[in-house]
């Protein structure tokens, strides 16, 4: 009917016949349901409103919900239903854990498996399995992920394709924070494969970013680029979570020195991660944003960008963001000839510990040290970062701490030992066009290159 002859006549049954409104409203909920129309079929169910029903009703949606990336509309639901009834459908119950991880909230997610988790592991054992080891790699506990990603694929549900995607995943994500980039790569690709054959655009959105992410990491540039081209050729921006793909190319520009089109795309992810109120991608797009404004001598802007990704990092449930925002305090201080400020920052940063990754901490110690022309302790300092990274890895940063440890000894006089260290770092990164490590080297290194 028009739009305004059904609210009349939507006004005359609420005048007149109101003790029918309920009985309709299930009847359609009923013809709705058996008619394939589900959807349809839920908003019936919470006009009544009828929770048991309306519970029912999503837990049968949920999967291909989550397949299909259609978290707003999940969300919405069970924020309508009372956790009374969630909490006795295990499918809901795990709906509501996927959706906490999405949202980067590892601590209610953690809350929710104390309260929950006999319970899902019960009913939903492999799943939930895959879920408990995702939310371990995003808390940094890349052994325990491991230990539920083994359990996972012994579970009775591990053949089941939605399960394999997930695990694949799992253990993608347990090898990535783990630093070992070449095998979660592999994973990644697998996870992409799974999920393509099973229509989870949800988990291959999610593959791709990973496995652009492990690429960048191994200072495999060129690769990586691929992957985001590819990725925004298939999902363009129709996909809030393209804010990645966007924010991975403003590294690899920022990294080959092409700084204003690193800043075109790095303004794009930024534009996005808001639009999508991603507060942990949007802190990481202005902390790459802040890089790039310093490097082209913008050092307003550059330090605009800081204070809002450092606002940003303190109001999330974990805190490397903020820990890599106070590092680049650290450094920007250092870069500035600001000595006390560099120290004050870096006494800042100690108090968030060390761990998961304590050679970003040493690199930062390093570089101050040399600041204060304490050659030997930085020395010391970039060779723990190394020690570190032995068994990771971690390509790109092993090129910055490198060149750090080259400066130190060139400054101690052993610059045959210096030079060996340098060449490690350039042939790493001549092949992908990586100048930044050596255009931000710190104060020395042209000297006794030159000597």
């Amino acid at each position: 009917y028009h739009p305004l002859f059904r609210e009349f006549l939507q006004a005359q049954l609420q005048s007149n016949f109101p003790e029918r409104v309920e009985e309709l409203h299930r009847r359609v909920s009923d013809w709705f349901e058996q008619n394939g129309m589900v959807m349809e079929a839920i908003q019936h169910a919470f006009a009544i409103p009828d929770y048991e029903l309306a519970a029912r009703l999503v837990s049968a949606l949920a999967p291909a919900y989550l397949k299909r990336g259609e978290l707003v509309t999940l969300r919405r639901w069970l924020e309508a239903l009372p956790e009374s009834v969630t909490w006795n459908e295990p499918r809901l119950c795990l709906t509501q854990a996927w959706l906490l991880l999405d949202s980067n909230l590892q601590i209610d997610a953690q809350n929710y498996f104390d309260r929950l988790g006999t319970f899902l592991e019960r009913n939903l054992r492999g799943e939930f399995l895959a879920v408990r080891a995702l939310h371990a790699a995003m808390t940094h506990q890349p052994e325990l992920a491991m230990k539920y990603v083994k359990r996972a694929q012994k579970s009775a549900e591990a053949k089941d394709p939605f399960i394999q995607t997930y695990v694949s995943f799992g253990l993608g994500a347990a090898q990535k924070m783990g630093l070992n980039f070449f095998q979660a790569e592999q994973s990644f690709r697998d996870s992409l494969a799974l999920a393509d054959a099973d229509g989870n655009s949800y988990l291959a959105i999610a593959s791709l970013i990973n496995l652009a992410d492990v690429l960048y990491l191994q200072a495999r540039l060129f690769d990586a680029e691929n992957v985001c081209r590819q990725a925004l050729k298939r999902f363009a921006d129709s996909t809030p979570d393209a804010c990645h793909w966007y924010w991975t190319l403003g590294r690899i520009y920022y990294q080959r020195n092409e700084l204003e089109s690193g800043l075109e795309v790095t303004d794009h992810a930024i534009e996005l991660s808001a639009d999508a109120q991603d507060r942990l991608m949007h802190a990481r797009t202005l902390l790459q944003r802040a890089l790039i404004h310093y490097a082209l001598d913008r050092k307003k802007p550059a330090l605009a960008d800081l204070d809002e990704a450092d606002q940003l990092a303190r109001g999330l449930q974990e805190q490397v963001i903020l820990r890599a925002v106070i590092r680049q305090r650290v450094l920007f201080a250092v870069e500035d000839g600001e000595i006390e400020s560099a120290r004050r920052w870096l006494k800042a940063l100690s108090e968030y510990g060390e761990q998961p990754f304590p050679f970003y901490n040493a690199y930062a110690r390093g570089r101050v040290l040399l600041a204060e022309k304490n050659f030997r302790e930085a020395q010391s300092q970039f060779a723990s970062a190394l020690k570190d990274l032995e068994d990771a890895d971690y390509a790109l940063v092993r090129i910055e701490v490198l060149v750090g440890q080259a400066v130190s000894l060139g400054a101690l006089g052993k610059i045959a030992e210096a030079e060996q260290v340098l060449k490690r770092a350039v042939k790493a990164a001549q092949t992908e066009k990586i100048v930044r490590p050596f255009l931000d080297a710190p104060p020395g290194l042209q000297d006794w290159i030159d000597q």
